[in-house]
């Protein structure tokens, strides 16, 4: 009975273990690593990937179920999950797309059977290790042969962050980029209020120059050095000290807000001189105080004119001092009446260079000339002048006039010189015969003589009489 009764259990466990067995088999979706695959050789960092798994129904009852991507064994989980149908003894695949990180990853695959009662779970997981080569700039290379890898124009070699296209340098390596840190040079002075934001050694640049104010030998860039301007009352740090809107270096009275030039170089400035271009011209009368004006010069004209003849103006050294004459004219009108008043002009103004005007007085009379000059500036000076136009007949016949005049002049003249000498001997001797209380002592030749001389003087002057 003992014997019956082991041999019945030992027969009914071997056939539970055989039914179990049956089972097992018939129930079974599994994977290994062989079964992922992905869609690229060669992955790089930001490129799409598709992963690929084919799962194995080794039993023979069909299955369904969902396979899992995971970037690792307990990484994050790549995409959703994929269903799957698998016929007995069949296969069945499915894939997801993604991006991955760059760098070496083991993904992992796992499959859950929804009848998984008796499903072996030593096939439900698989990896495969990967390598995804880093491409920061999406530009197609891979880092290792992209000679700029963040693409933001500065070589790896030059480039302190090859990896961020934002930031290139660090001034004061402190790990961050020039443009993310808010003091570059670490100096302690914000980049906004530095106004050299890579030089630890200076934070001021007055004239904007480039060099800091402490490098600087003048500081407000206006010509005269830092050392100069203490010396002579400026501000090194203003290049316009007295505030007139006129650099120093171009101010003749820098510490004079109500100069900054002096035209005439006479010490005086423009503002507060009455004659800033020294032209003759009181700056209230002057169109142009800083305008010389053109300087007319007529070399010769003679004082005596004759009609019909005629008579050059030369004006060629007429000049202006500071600029060009852009025109010079002749106006000539004749005075009439009593009262000396202008006709109408014989000669009217013509526009002309400096030269020789030449004019033709057709009548005789008294004559006014107008000479007219304007330079570049437009600002103008006249000379005025008159001469007497006499006829030919008329000149000479004055000319003798005054030829006779002159000769009856000169015997006036000559019979007072005459009788002042003879008047002259005489008071001498009186005097000289007064004041020794005697006669002029003469031999006999000499009383002749004297005697002659006498006779010969009084025999004059009864003549003259």
């Amino acid at each position: 009975m003992d014997i019956r009764r082991k041999l019945f259990l030992a027969v009914l466990s071997l056939g539970l273990f055989l039914f179990s067995a049956v089972t097992a088999l018939a129930i079974d979706l599994g994977l290994d690593a062989q079964s992922i695959s992905l869609s690229k050789d060669t992955m790089l960092e930001g490129q799409s990937v598709r992963i690929y798994a084919d799962v194995q129904n080794t039993g023979t009852v069909d299955l369904k179920g969902v396979v899992k991507f995971f970037l690792a064994k307990n990484g994050p989980q790549l995409g959703a999950d994929q269903p799957i149908s698998a016929l007995g003894n069949k296969e069945d695949a499915v894939f997801v797309d993604t991006l991955l990180p760059p760098g070496t990853h083991t993904l992992f695959v796992t499959v859950e059977v929804f009848e998984n009662t008796d499903d072996n779970p030593g096939n439900n997981t698989a990896g495969k290790t990967i390598t995804v080569l880093g491409d920061a700039d999406r530009d197609g290379k891979a880092n290792d042969t992209d000679p700029d890898d963040d693409n933001d124009g500065v070589s790896d070699a030059e480039d302190a962050f090859p990896l961020d296209r934002k930031e290139s340098i660090d001034s004061d390596g402190d790990s961050l980029g020039n443009n993310k840190d808010e003091d570059d040079d670490n100096d302690g002075t914000p980049d906004t209020n530095d106004a050299l934001p890579l030089n630890a050694n200076e934070q001021n640049d007055t004239d904007k120059d480039g060099r800091g104010d402490k490098s600087d030998t003048d500081d407000d860039g206006d010509g005269i050095s830092d050392v100069e301007e203490q010396k002579k009352g400026l501000n090194p740090a203003q290049n316009d000290t007295d505030g007139d809107k006129v650099a120093d270096n171009k101010d003749l009275f820098p510490l004079d807000q109500k100069e900054s030039a002096d035209f005439d170089h006479d010490g005086r400035g423009d503002n507060s001189d009455a004659d800033a271009d020294n032209d003759g011209v009181e700056k209230k009368l002057d169109t142009n105080d800083l305008n010389k004006g053109p300087a007319i010069k007529l070399n010769y004209l003679p004082p005596i004119l004759l009609t019909n003849k005629k008579v050059p103006l030369d004006l060629t050294t007429s000049y202006d001092p500071d600029g060009n004459i852009e025109e010079i004219s002749v106006e000539v009108s004749k005075y009439t009446g009593e009262n000396s008043n202008l006709t109408t002009s014989i000669l009217k103004p013509k526009k002309k260079s400096p030269g020789v005007h030449e004019i033709t007085f057709k009548e005789s009379g008294r004559y006014a000339i107008t000479i007219t000059a304007i330079d570049d500036k437009g600002e103008k000076r006249v000379e005025k002048m008159s001469r007497f136009v006499y006829t030919p007949a008329s000149f000479i016949i004055a000319s003798l006039v005054i030829i006779i005049f002159i000769i009856l002049i000169a015997l006036l003249l000559m019979k007072k010189t005459g009788k002042r000498n003879t008047d002259t001997i005489e008071q001498r001797n009186k005097a000289f015969m007064k004041k020794h209380k005697t006669k002029i002592p003469v031999r006999n030749k000499t009383k002749q003589k004297s005697k002659k001389l006498v006779k010969s003087i009084q025999k004059r002057k009864k003549q003259l009489r």
